[in-house]
């Protein structure tokens, strides 16, 4: 049976460190703004997240030494997000900063609004990499199957996993810069996709089909285009299950910014 309401997972590894509370800030006022069908009600760097949504009161009570805001929106269509600044660890790995996203879509226009904002964001601040799917039940069996622990339950990727290997093709996606010469940009613009285009001086999205209900109503076709691609575009860049742990995969040398 066809689904008329689905949720949807976008993660965006934004290239703008986000490191300084203003730039920070004018990043969650360019969310609001560029995404309003989604803008949220209510913010807080825990749960519960019950603060009134006023990014005036984050820029002044948000703690320097947070790295991160949960927001949730409880209007239709509803939804909740974490935003991440540009982290360095204990272990002096650092980590992109970051939007986590899922809500819930129901039609493809909602869907449209999110892919577009992910475009707006890559033009306005760079990413390294976004995607946005949506964990359907074919889609959890074959992660399972195949060992792609970040997408058992909700689609995830920070900047650690990518430091192993890219795991997927999801439904769509952007690639940044770093990803972009890994793979050649001719060969990506030539991928076997619904869509492929260049978004920015130096980032592609890519879409698998036409509709991101797809995944659940068609997953066998919408799989089909991933594997085509996959195959196109591989060279010992996407996790495979076969190959033993520790397999060292080409992948990206990452820029950070200040």
């Amino acid at each position: 049976m066809a689904m008329d309401k689905i949720e949807i997972n976008e993660a965006l590894l934004i290239r703008a460190s986000l490191k300084k509370k203003e730039d920070f800030c004018g990043f969650l006022e360019h969310f609001s703004s560029t995404l309003p069908t989604y803008a949220p009600g209510y913010w807080n760097i825990v749960e519960p997240i019950n603060r009134t949504w006023d990014v005036d009161e984050i820029l002044e009570k948000m703690p320097v030494s947070e790295s991160s805001i949960l927001w949730k929106r409880k209007s239709k269509p509803r939804g909740w997000g974490r935003v991440a600044r540009q982290l360095t660890k204990a272990n002096s790995e650092t980590r992109h900063a970051y939007h986590a996203l899922f809500v819930d879509v129901n039609s493809d226009q909602h869907a449209h609004e999110l892919i577009e904002y992910a475009k707006q964001v890559a033009r306005t601040y760079g990413v390294v990499y976004a995607f946005i799917d949506s964990p359907s039940d074919g889609y959890r069996e074959a992660a399972r199957r195949n060992k792609l622990a970040p997408f058992y339950r909700d689609m995830y990727v920070r900047t650690e996993g990518l430091n192993v290997c890219l795991y997927d093709i999801l439904w769509g996606q952007i690639f940044g810069p770093e990803y972009v010469r890994l793979f050649g940009l001719e060969k990506l613009l030539a991928a076997p996709a619904y869509k492929v285009e260049l978004v920015a001086e130096d980032s592609v999205y890519l879409q698998l089909t036409e509709s991101l209900f797809d995944v659940h109503n068609d997953y066998r076709r919408v799989d089909k285009v991933r594997w085509q691609v996959k195959e196109h575009l591989d060279d010992n860049i996407f996790f495979d299950r076969y190959l033993p742990i520790g397999h060292d995969y080409r992948k990206p040398v990452f820029e950070f910014t200040e």
